[in-house]
Parts: structure tokens; sequence; C-alpha cells
């Protein structure tokens, strides 16, 4: 009797405490909603700023200098499997299970709203972040440009 409790104990955990699952994507055609140009304060003459369209996310850390993360990992049920609100999650760097910074769009539940946060590098417990994440993570929160 006291077996079965425990074994139904430990099932009862295993699915309450399932992992959140992330998902390779190529580009960002499928988030149409999350699509046009990011800054601080929504000014687009600030850097850093960044761009969402079909390819994936263009970064400009500093002028004229671009990177382009083409193949994210979208965590698709980073807030929990009965997460229903409005936000969603990415790592738009990294593989292999390191991924150095967490972008959160429509952050705290604000439309238009992204933080771009440490994640694997910068984190207490991490390395130490380079320094165009570093300059990405500082600006955090972005907005939709205005104009």
């Amino acid at each position: 009797m006291q077996t079965r409790r425990i074994a139904g104990a430990l099932a009862l955990t295993l699915l309450i405490a399932a992992p959140a699952s992330a998902v390779e994507v190529q580009g960002m055609r499928d988030f149409v909603a999350l699509q046009g140009r990011y800054a601080p304060g929504g000014n687009c003459d600030r850097l850093p700023r960044f761009e969402v369209n079909a390819a994936g996310i263009r970064f400009e850390v500093s002028a004229g200098q671009f990177e382009q993360a083409s193949s994210l990992e979208y965590a698709a049920s980073y807030g929990g499997y009965d997460y229903e609100g409005p936000t969603q999650w990415f790592f738009p760097f990294g593989r292999d299970g390191n991924y150095p910074v967490l972008m959160a769009f429509n952050a705290d539940e604000v439309t238009d709203k992204v933080s771009i946060e440490p994640h694997d590098e910068g984190a207490a417990a991490g390395p130490e972040q380079s320094a165009h994440l570093r300059t990405l993570v500082s600006a955090s929160p972005y907005s939709r440009c205005r104009s």
C-alpha cells in the first residue's frame, strides 16, 4: 500500500513538473504579430535596435554592424503548460544547450514590450557575457518603433 502511494506521488510530481519544451524555428514567418522594428523606448534613432521579419531577427548593436539570427529556439512552454498569456520567449543565439540570452516578446504581459535578459551567460552562475550581448541586455526593455 505504501509503495503504491509513493509511486502515485512520484507520477503526479513528474506530470506537474514536466520540462519546458523548446522548438527550433527557421526565421519568424510564423510570428507575424511580432514582426516589426524595436528599439529602446520605441525610438529607432537609438541603438541597439533590431528588426523581426520572416527571415528572423536582425540586430544592430553598433551603427552599420548587423547580426542575423535566422535559426532560433522558440521556448514554446516557457510560461508553464497552462500559460495562455501574450508573452512569447525566444533564444536568438547559441546552440547545444547554451543559450546566452532570453528574449521575451510582450514581456510582463505588455503588448510590444521586449526584454532581453541574461540566460546562460552573464547570469549569476554563468560565464561572462560578450560585449555585444551586454549592450543588448543593458538597453532592455525595447518597444516597437513609433515611426
